[in-house]
Formats: structure tokens, sequence, C-alpha cells
């Protein structure tokens, strides 16, 4: 019995013959092959359907005829490649005549990615040796961006995360709420959205690793598709240590220490006068318990303070780490539509992580901005009631 014919959709590109466009937009092509067949055999029909009569040659600029290299994904494909497997699958995009290039590839736990502006969507690897990023930034990120300077701002790592630096640029650089000074740099730790000219730059994880994949022989490519555990959205709310009251100040009871005074000068006149510095012990003692209590008080309210200082700066921080958390959440979750391309694109580890009927599918970044954040902060009075707490917000958040 005969076997049916493999049918594949696959997309094919070349250059274009205008200097304003690098390439063209391409052609989607249905190939109808029998089993086991090639690259070659396939190629002058492809040719032929890309080629435009009306300018009398191949529309990349070369003579009617297959061309002399195919690629995918900047790689050569070779002739003898089969229909149906790897990388002549279905959704393949061939590119004629695509000029040589020597790459070299750079991988790192973290991208720069460009979230906003006129390029977004595009990431670079940020590696030991840092990133510069501007309109001519030579080996770092290149952006159109008409607001930056040739070299305008470079991201590296520090000691303590990560480090901006302004490079005399003449717009100026922000990072999260701060403003850097021309030439100025910051650390920071790598949640806050680096704004230049019209263009907003964020740190995130890599795409990560291809994903587990075996191919079918049809065309098609059986995805091992990763489990993909979406944390709840809670509401935190972080509540400051109860501030130590202050010691009442002790007074000092005149009255009832000046009221032997009369007595013992009495006792003198009969006694002698050691009956006097007697009964002066009693509101000397007196005095003393009370100017006793006082720094014995001021000594333990020091303490408690010490202790609550320490206590708020350990709360504060598990505020501030929360909020982190949060705004990686959130920017995790609401990718954005280049961000779904890249993905799509792969096959990653994050491909169709979203099962259908989920409460994230569909959700996509729209924009950047200021949004009611869901961790909050309560205080408390020196009786140790609570506080209400007020409604904050995080800046820079995605908006979807």
């Amino acid at each position: 019995m005969p076997s049916s014919p493999l049918v594949l959709d696959v997309t094919v590109r070349w250059p274009s013959r205008s200097r304003d466009v690098g390439w063209s937009a391409g052609l989607d092509v249905r190939v109808t092959a029998p089993e086991g067949s090639t690259l070659a055999d396939v190629l002058p029909l492809l040719s032929d359907v890309v080629a435009s009569p009306a300018e009398g040659g191949a529309p990349w600029g070369g003579p009617v005829g297959a061309p002399s290299r195919v690629s995918c994904r900047g790689v050569t494909v070779p002739p003898e490649a089969v229909l149906g497997r790897a990388p002549l699958v279905h959704g393949a995009t061939l590119v004629l005549d695509e000029p040589s290039r020597q790459s070299v590839a750079v991988s790192a736990p973290l991208d720069v990615v460009v979230v906003a502006g006129p390029d977004a969507g595009r990431r670079i690897p940020l590696t030991s040796d840092g990133v510069v990023i501007g309109r001519s930034a030579g080996l770092g990120l290149s952006l159109s961006d008409e607001r930056l300077s040739r070299r305008h701002a470079r991201i590296s790592l520090s000691d303590s995360g990560f480090r901006l630096t302004d490079l005399s640029s003449t717009n100026g650089t922000r990072c999260g709420a701060k403003t850097l000074a021309d030439s100025g740099t910051v650390d920071f730790d790598g949640s806050q959205l680096i704004a230049i000219g019209n263009t907003l730059l964020r740190l995130e994880r890599a795409i990560g690793p291809a994903a587990s994949t075996l191919p079918r022989g049809d065309g098609r490519i059986a995805v091992n598709r990763s489990p993909h555990t979406r944390p709840p959205e809670l509401s935190v709310t972080v509540t400051a240590p109860t501030p130590p009251t202050p010691p009442r100040r002790g007074r000092i009871p005149w009255l009832a220490a000046a009221l032997p005074v009369p007595f013992a000068g009495l006792l003198a006149m009969f006694f002698g006068p050691q009956m006097l510095a007697f009964a002066l012990l009693s509101p000397l003692m007196l005095i003393g318990n009370v100017l006793g209590d006082r720094w014995g008080g001021r000594r333990e309210y020091a303490r408690e303070l010490a202790a609550y200082e320490t206590d708020l700066g350990v709360r504060r921080d598990e505020f501030e780490t929360l909020r982190r958390l949060e705004r990686e959440q959130r920017w995790r979750n609401l990718p954005d539509p280049a961000m779904v391309l890249d993905i799509a694109t792969g096959p990653g580890t994050r491909l169709w992580e979203r099962r259908r009927g989920a409460p994230d599918v569909g959700r996509v970044r729209l924009g950047v901005g200021d949004l009611a954040t869901r961790t909050t902060w309560a205080s408390r009075n020196n009786s140790g009631v609570e506080q209400p707490s007020s409604t904050a917000t995080l800046t820079d958040l995605p908006v979807e």
C-alpha cells in the first residue's frame, strides 16, 4: 500500500533588492512530497515559486534557479536534509542565499531585555564583561531609539549584585526611582526597571535550555512539556513590631524627704548632733532610690529600643524582599508579545507552559505603569494596637 505524501508548511525568505529593507517579508509555501524526499528534490520548485518573472530573475538578485545556500536560524541546511526531519519541519523559516556570518554563541543566566521602546523584545546575555547599551554600542546592545546616546549606559556585575553606569549620556539614565548623575553609577539588585531615552530595560532570566524533543519524521516534533506550577497571587501584610514605651520620669517626693528634718533637729537638741546625722539618712535613701529607678528605667528603655530597631530592620528587609518577589512574579506572569514569540519559536522549557482553562491563558503585558501592591505594611502604636495599613503602589509594573 503506497504511503501518503508528506505535507509541510514553511516560510521562504530572501534578501531584498532595496537598500532600505534588509529582508523580504517572506512567502508561505505548502510543500507536498513523497516520504524520504530531500531539500535538493524540492529546492528548484521552491525557487520557481518565489521567483518573479516580471523582474527577469530571482527576487534575491541572482539568476533563476536553485540558490547557492539555504539556511534555517542562521545554520546552513545541507541539500541531503530529509523533509519532515529537523530543521525541515512544519513552521520552519528557510532563508535563500543568506550571507554566511560567524557568530560566537554566548550564554549567561540573565539577559538584558528591552521591555518597552522602539526595539521591544530585543535581548542580549549579561556576561562577566558587562553590556553597553546605546545607538552604536559595538558588541553590546545597539538600539534605534533616537533619544539614546551612541554609548548611553553600561550594565555590569558587582560584588553586591549589579551596577549601572551612565556613560555621559545626553538624556540621562534612571534606575528604579533613582536618577543617575552624569557619569554616575548605582548598584542595584536586578529587580528595578532601567529607563534610558524612550526605552525601558530589565534583567530577566534567560529563556532556558531547549526542551526534550523527539522528531516524528512526518514534519512534526514531539515536545516533552515541562510541568508549570503558577504560584498563587497572595496578599501579604507585614506588621511592624510594637515600639517600647518610654519610661515615666519618677518625681522626687521632696515633702516626704523634708518631714524628718525638723524632728531630727529637735532630737539633736536633747541627745546630741549624732541624732541629726542619723535622721538625715532617711531622706538621702529616699532620693537615692528615686534617682536609681530613673537611671535603671533609662537603661532598660535603651535595651528595649535597640531590640525594637533590630526587629524593625528585619521586618523592613522582609517587606522589601516580598515586594521584590512580587515584582518578579508579576513580570514573569505577564510576558510581552515579543517574549511570547521567543517562547513559541523555541522549543524551550517554557513552551506550552500554560494549559487550557488555566487563569493565565491569554494574559500578556501591554504596557508599564504604577499599580497597587499586594504587599502592605502595617504599624503598631505603643499599646500594641495595629494601625490600618495604607494602600501603597509599586512603580514600573507590567500592565495587561
